[in-house]
């Protein structure tokens, strides 16, 4: 019988990887101070460390450009050690950035099967089902493996946009209040809160979020002139309608 090519490929990793290892530490012969010679023999590298190292060199390939090497590469990893989480997230995002949404999705299915709750498998695959326009599985998927709110905050503030975007701004403010608690800083949080204390009928609480926006800065020029604009309208001029229902935001996603 043929064997599967995915079987071949990490046979043939194994061996190239190895071979490598065994080049580069072979017995190191040293002399001692009376001029007798020792020898020092190292072990060979487990499958783990192998795929270890096949996985910091394909983030080099990454970061010289070289995706579909990288990708290539990576695939090979997990063909070798399906459960290394490094090599399973990184080529499901390189895939997601290639647009291959549905192959970056089943990658990350796999992973998610065999460890339920590892939450940046989660994170990311919530991401491309909001890309394929299922939110609600997004949200569903996010509230089931869910991070101790200082342990991710990103995640718990991610949920909060998802919340206002289907629309249950009452949800997104508790959470958008506790993750501003622990991150103050975050220009975008504070303009979700605002958003959403906006769409609840809390005015002037809406008015001191958007204004903590401001204070805290590093918007990009939309967002910015969107602040500006509710700013001026809720402080009595009127000019802008106040949004309503699940209104998406500027770089909301």
């Amino acid at each position: 019988m043929t064997p599967k090519r995915p079987l071949i490929v990490a046979a043939l990793l194994l061996v190239s990887l190895a071979l490598a290892a065994v080049s580069s530490a072979e017995r190191d012969e040293q002399t001692d101070a009376g001029g007798g010679v020792f020898e020092k023999r190292t072990h060979p590298p487990t499958a783990g460390q192998l795929a270890e190292r096949a996985y910091r060199e394909a983030l080099r390939l990454e970061g010289r450009g070289q995706q579909e090497a990288a990708r290539q590469r990576l695939g090979e990893i997990l063909d070798l050690a399906p459960d290394h989480r490094g090599a399973r997230l990184a080529l499901a995002t390189l895939l997601a950035q290639r647009g291959q949404l549905g192959e970056a999705k089943r990658l990350l299915a796999v992973g998610l099967e065999a460890e339920p709750g590892h939450a940046p498998f989660a994170k990311l695959q919530a991401r491309i089902l909001v890309a394929m326009d299922a939110v609600g599985q997004a949200v569903a998927l996010l509230e089931r493996v869910a991070p101790p709110l200082p342990a991710d905050p990103d995640h718990h503030a991610f949920l909060a946009a998802l919340y206002q975007r289907q629309g249950r701004h009452d949800r997104a403010v508790q959470l958008y209040g506790q993750v501003l608690q622990l991150v103050p800083r975050s220009a975008s949080w504070w303009m979700g809160l605002a958003i959403s204390l906006e769409a609840v009928g809390r005015p002037e609480q809406a008015l001191a979020a958007y204004r903590g926006t401001q204070r805290v800065g590093g918007l990009d020029p939309t967002s910015q002139r969107f602040v500006e604009e509710r700013i001026e309208g809720l402080a009595g001029t009127h000019s802008v309608r106040r949004p309503t229902g699940s209104g998406r935001r500027p770089g909301a996603g």
